[in-house]
């Protein structure tokens, strides 16, 4: 009996033991198995009993040797007894395949031993693990374990991996003490978060009065999702405040994480809030948070869409000072906003002195170049950068990138190069590019101004493949009149 209340309650559970059974429940917390499993095999017949065997049992799970603790769990029957801490353990072993939650439930049935909190809510947490949710939910009503936050909270994180957050927030709605559980709210929320669906989330997180780093994060990229970015800013702020209170009365609480403080940046990116992202990534050093790459590309991606050119690229330079690595998303982020910020220029400086540094350029990189060299009207730059990427997709096996012909044509395009913006345009059907509306309008733009019969070719062709013009199409055709 000391022994097992060792094993499940800590070492200042029980009375003090035997050698030998200390030696098993430290084979047992270090999930050392096969040490646990040869110990017990080599002590004698008429010494050993049911709390050895629990141990050995305990040791296999921790390490994921189901196998071995559903051997040890069926040893003979004339010795050992259907035990709940048996079935417990080896219910907890990770792996352990889902019909055999169902078995040992049936074994403790058998011998007329009901199963207890602890064994529904590990056969709960089985079936949940093997996704099995419509089974996990089963049990916890067979078993009657509404009553478990444990159990409860294990069917949540099941129908919750199955996408089901309607069937987590039903779960959650039990008038059940899991309702208090904060396992079970995170896990809710995790499931509404996955969903996209912020305001359940909101409803779900109204009272609570903390909030920690896993359900901020949750919490976060739910608002995030659902374009919300004033709730997301005030969940993250909700979380730092919960940490400092904490902090404030002598407690440990754990703090938003950066993975937290970069959802919310996202979400503020997406609003084009470049002014709050910008605050925000400033705060990060006093929130005890070291801002990384994607911090910042974040940022760089929210003055694209305002337009913050010189913000832009004093995030860019402020990158190398804090020796944080510039990838293709920062090189693209910080191109597209000087092209867009009508400095051209700087762009297409930017994009050299990316090239020096890479032996194959990154497609993306390269589109956004070749945008500015649609806004300086440099077109032969373009088609140069083209071409560069069709050696490196042939050397490398890549497909073919719509949008780098599409950005080249409209170059062309704006130049008054029609002949090269229709040259790339029939490539794209040789390169089994897709030919969409941008590229379309793009080639039929090329052609305003006289050039009809070219536009009617490029019309005939679409309609021979079965593409019918849209009216803002229709009406680029009728320019070329």
């Amino acid at each position: 009996m000391a022994l097992n209340m060792v094993l499940f309650y800590g070492a200042d559970a029980a009375a003090p033991l035997a050698e030998g059974d200390r030696q098993l429940v430290l084979f047992s917390r270090a999930g050392e198995w096969e040490e646990a499993l040869h110990f017990f095999e080599t002590l004698p017949l008429s010494a050993k009993n049911e709390v050895h065997r629990n141990a050995a049992i305990s040791a296999c799970s921790k390490a994921s040797a189901w196998p071995a603790a559903l051997a040890l769990h069926a040893d003979d029957r004339s010795k050992y007894s259907p035990d709940p801490v048996a079935a417990a353990a080896t219910l907890g072993a990770r792996g352990l395949p889902w019909p055999w939650a169902l078995w040992l439930l049936e074994d403790l049935q058998a011998g007329r031993v009901p199963p207890d909190d602890f064994v529904g809510s590990a056969a709960v947490s089985c079936c949940s693990r093997n996704v099995q949710w419509q089974m996990s939910l089963a049990l916890l009503f067979n078993l009657r374990m509404q009553h478990s936050p444990v159990a409860v909270g294990a069917a949540i994180a099941g129908v919750a991996r199955a996408a089901s957050w309607e069937a987590a927030l039903a779960l959650w709605a039990l008038e059940t003490p899991a309702r208090k559980s904060f396992i079970a709210l995170s896990t809710t929320v995790l499931a509404c978060s996955g969903a996209s669906k912020w305001e359940a989330v909101l409803l779900l997180l109204k009272h609570r009065p903390l909030l920690d780093a896993v359900t901020c994060t949750a919490a976060v990229t739910a608002c995030r999702d659902g374009s919300s970015w004033l709730h997301a800013l005030g969940f993250l702020q909700d979380a730092w405040n919960s940490g400092e209170r904490c902090e404030g009365e002598g407690s440990s609480f754990p703090l938003p994480s950066l993975t937290s403080a970069n959802a919310c940046l996202s979400a503020l990116e997406r609003a084009s809030n470049w002014q709050l992202a910008s605050w925000l990534l400033f705060e990060f050093p006093r929130k005890g948070l070291q801002a990384d790459e994607v911090s910042f590309n974040t940022v760089m991606s929210a003055c694209v869409g305002r337009l913050k050119w010189r913000q832009a690229l004093a995030l860019f330079d402020l990158m190398l000072t804090k020796l944080l690595p510039r990838d293709a998303v920062s090189w693209s982020s910080c191109i597209t906003a000087c092209a867009q910020g009508q400095n051209a220029d700087a762009a297409l400086q930017l994009y050299d002195e990316y090239s020096q540094g890479v032996a194959q350029p990154n497609t993306v990189v390269v589109n956004a170049a070749m945008a500015a060299c649609g806004a300086s009207r440099a077109w032969q730059r373009a088609v140069a950068l083209t071409q560069l990427l069709q050696r490196t997709w042939q050397a490398t096996g890549q497909t073919s990138d719509a949008v780098t012909f599409n950005t080249t044509i409209a170059a062309c395009a704006a130049a008054q190069a029609w002949e090269m913006a229709l040259h790339f345009f029939h490539a794209m059907a040789d390169l089994h590019c897709v030919v969409d509306a941008a590229a379309i309008g793009a080639a039929l733009g090329a052609c305003s101004g006289g050039r009809w019969k070219e536009a009617q070719q490029i019309a005939a062709d679409l309609q021979s493949r079965g593409v019918r013009l849209s009216s803002a199409l229709e009406q680029a055709l009728l320019r070329s009149y």
